[in-house]
């Protein structure tokens, strides 16, 4: 007899049955599957085949803008590290705070003239967009990038407050205005495609 009185042989019975029917499951082979194709279009593609469109979109935006944003640009974003291997550019995290004061004092105290509002997490569109929903006058855009329908990542310039010339709030939504000029580098450069395949220059 075991020590619980035959009830632990019973259960590790049970705990190895239980096993063999989850590996035997189909889910676990159409992960598996998935898994082993995510691994070889990573290896022949680039790291973030797989990381769904969000992503996507902002390592194309960080990569667009290493090519079309000033030399000293600093730009606010969730993903800091990222955007900065990406585009060559600095990069810091927005505040996480409702409050969209708390995004314009960030942007001043590091001299940020750009954020990315992002579809990486809902951190993009509850902090951003909210700072964006209570001073479009602030904002301007720059460019939008789109792999999907169903929204897009905005590149943003932030506007010093009191200047006209920002976005307005329509009956649509927000109007999103164009940057001026000096938001964006002269001297156009070469970038990369975020697929890696071919080099190619982008307006």
């Amino acid at each position: 007899a075991s020590p619980a009185g035959g009830v632990a042989p019973i259960g590790s019975a049970l705990l190895i049955l239980f096993a063999a029917a989850a590996a035997a499951l189909p889910g676990r082979s159409l992960l598996a599957a998935d898994a082993e194709r995510c691994r070889s279009a990573i290896i022949e593609e680039n790291a973030w085949t797989c990381a769904g469109a969000g992503t996507f979109e902002f390592v194309e935006a960080a990569r667009w803008a290493g090519g079309f944003l000033p030399a000293d640009a600093v730009v606010l974003s969730r993903k800091p590290r990222i955007f900065h291997v990406e585009s060559g550019l600095p990069s810091r995290t927005y505040p996480f705070l409702d409050d969209p004061g708390a995004l314009f004092d960030a942007a001043s105290r590091i001299g940020a003239r750009y954020v990315i509002l992002d579809r990486v997490a809902p951190q993009g569109m509850r902090f951003v967009g909210g700072a964006l929903v209570a001073h479009p006058e602030r904002f301007c855009s720059i460019r939008s990038f789109r792999v999907i329908e169903g929204g897009s990542t905005e590149l943003l310039g932030i506007l010093p407050g009191g200047e006209p010339g920002g976005s307005v709030a329509g009956p649509r939504g927000i109007e999103l205005a164009r940057c001026p000029d000096g938001y964006r580098r002269e001297r156009l450069e070469v970038v990369s495609d975020p697929r890696d395949r071919v080099p190619i220059l982008r307006d």
